[in-house]
């Protein structure tokens, strides 16, 4: 090849180089209890993820197909998690220098990879797939976009995740603009641990369907096998890795308003870490926490977690970036929020340090209106009507909420023991019960008797479900307060759910909203029961997504 290639791969190798050796600190663990950040340094994410894309089609334009350096070159990249570029970072640098060693003697290839047979990339994807999977043997999340320079073009990547979805080898599959994505099954974990030496899995498959893959009904192998007692060895740098070099596909998407519901939820789900680096774009609103929380039912509910900002703007632009992102089923809103008294009924009568979640008659927001003036010449009246159209909450959370609610009535409240073990790892105590204060809505100076409730427990909140009340307004006002119990139903009062509905709506995915709460709209509105309302709202989602099956939130899109 001419220096003009020789001299890429010099340029390439470079930029390399000055990538581990200008690294970004990077925040590892956070212990909520000290308060102590760890941070590591590692190589830049984005200067990573655009190097590496660059170095593949170097290597394409000067190895043929079947060369040994572009071979070694595509299956170390098909090996790479998703996010997880700069870990395996080193391992493709290695690879490129010794390309950039045989430069001078290459014949030179093309700028789309050698074409590999569909059953050969089914494999390699699978025994990729395995190779990160979760410690359950069950995980593994890979985005087939790092294929994309490696096989025949762009539908190829989209037939194998449908061959893939359609032989039950991958759950969660989804297509996108970037590729797809999935998560290996556990049958198909199952089935590689069983294979005779030399045996490809799709060889296995052929044997078994003797008209072919391709042909009639795909097997069944969603039932799991029996495990062969010793699983292959995963690579050295995933042993060592004190956090898992896996990310599991995310099934639903937790979002807060303010730092100590952040720390609320992070606590109610066991400390998650921060994913490594900043998702794919630019600008702000790009990190996340990944966690998973175990269902009662088995197996485990993948979670990702973001960080808004106060108001109803912040809460859709953030819940937009985190749909382009993660392909979640439902997004749930957790934080603080104002309760809507009612002292003459005390089955709606909400108190400080309860908790609110959203209804089938979803959110209202109460700042879309039509304004008009109205009355006669000498008296005008400024009239307002709210044109808000509610949607509906996710009907499979909504169903869970249902069946909680049901476990509650028969003495079960599983939220109170996450909320005491949430609050002990916080420092944060339940406010003293003489702060719960309500003040009359037409005369301020007095105060209002809480009724008699036989539905409570004694310290400890109680769950009312209803409609949420949602703006761009801070509300300090009772009278409007109580307008809108009156007239819509609401329960609690906020400023972040309705672009959450919109944002939802638009992706078609569902969505929850969990409050605690910690004040009456009112001019005596404080911030004492803020952090144990927080804390409130995260144990019930803890709960919830406790309550349900993993397969109920894991249907692909």
């Amino acid at each position: 090849m001419g220096s003009a290639t020789e001299a890429k791969f010099a340029e390439l190798v470079e930029q390399a180089r000055d990538i581990q050796a200008k690294p970004v600190k990077v925040k590892t663990s956070h212990d909520p209890r000290t308060f102590k950040i760890t941070y590591e340094e590692r190589p830049d994410f984005n200067r990573v993820h655009t190097w590496i894309w660059d170095a593949a089609r170097a290597i394409n334009a000067a190895y043929p197909k079947g060369h040994p350096i572009r071979r070694e070159w595509d299956q170390a990249l098909i090996r790479v998690p998703m996010l997880y570029e700069t870990k395996h970072f080193p391992g493709l640098l290695a690879i490129f220098e010794r390309a950039a060693g045989q430069a001078s003697s290459a014949v030179g290839g093309d700028t789309v990879a050698h074409k590999i047979p569909d059953d050969e990339l089914c494999d390699l994807i699978v025994q990729a797939l395995y190779e990160v999977r979760d410690e359950g043997g069950a995980g593994g999340y890979f985005n087939l976009i790092a294929l994309s320079h490696g096989v025949d073009n762009r539908d190829q990547v989209r037939r194998i995740g449908e061959r893939l979805k359609d032989l039950n080898l991958i759950d969660n599959h989804t297509l996108s603009t970037g590729g797809v994505t999935g998560h290996l099954s556990a049958k198909a974990v199952s089935l590689i641990e069983r294979l005779n030496e030399g045996e490809s899995l799709m060889d296995h498959l052929h044997r078994k369907d003797a008209g072919g893959v391709s042909q009639g009904p795909a097997p069944d192998l969603r039932q799991p096998g029996p495990r062969s007692g010793t699983a292959r060895p995963c690579s050295t740098e995933v042993e060592e890795s004190a956090m898992s070099d896996e990310v599991g596909t995310p099934t639903v998407g937790i979002i807060t308003a303010l730092p100590h519901e952040l720390a609320a939820i992070r606590a109610a789900l066991g400390s998650p870490q921060e994913m490594p680096g900043h998702a794919y774009g630019k600008g702000a609103g790009r990190r996340y926490f990944m966690a998973e929380v175990p269902s009662a039912k088995g197996g485990k509910h993948r979670v990702v977690i973001a960080h808004a900002g106060v108001g109803t703007n912040q809460a859709a632009v953030r819940a937009t970036l985190l749909l382009n992102q993660f392909p979640v089923e439902a997004i749930i809103m957790c934080g603080i929020a104002g309760g809507v008294p009612h002292p003459t009924k005390p089955d709606d009568h909400v108190r400080l340090g309860d908790i609110v979640v959203s209804n089938v008659k979803g959110v209202v927001q109460y700042d879309l209106v039509k304004r008009s003036i109205g009355g006669s010449e000498e008296e005008r009246d400024v009239i307002e009507e709210v044109r808000s159209s509610p949607h509906r909450p996710s009907a499979l959370l909504t169903e869970a909420v249902d069946l909680l609610e049901s476990d509650r009535h028969l003495g079960e409240h599983p939220w109170e023991d996450v909320l005491k073990t949430g609050l002990a790892s916080l420092r944060w105590a339940r406010p003293d019960a003489s702060t719960d204060k309500v003040a009359d809505s037409a005369n301020p100076s007095l105060f209002v008797t809480h009724p008699d409730d036989a539905e409570r427990r004694p310290g400890q909140p109680r769950v009312f479900l209803g409609s949420i009340a949602s703006s761009n307004t801070l509300l300090k006002d009772p009278v409007r307060r109580d307008s809108l119990r009156d007239q819509f139903g609401a329960k609690a009062v906020e400023m972040e759910a309705s672009g959450i509905v919109d944002a939802t709506w638009t992706h078609g995915v569902g969505y929850l909203v969990v409050r605690g709460i910690c004040d009456y709209c009112d001019s005596k509105k404080g911030d004492a029961w803020q952090r144990y309302a927080a804390m409130a709202a995260a144990a019930y989602v803890r709960a919830l997504l406790e309550s349900m099956p993993v397969n109920a939130l894991a249907n692909p899109r």
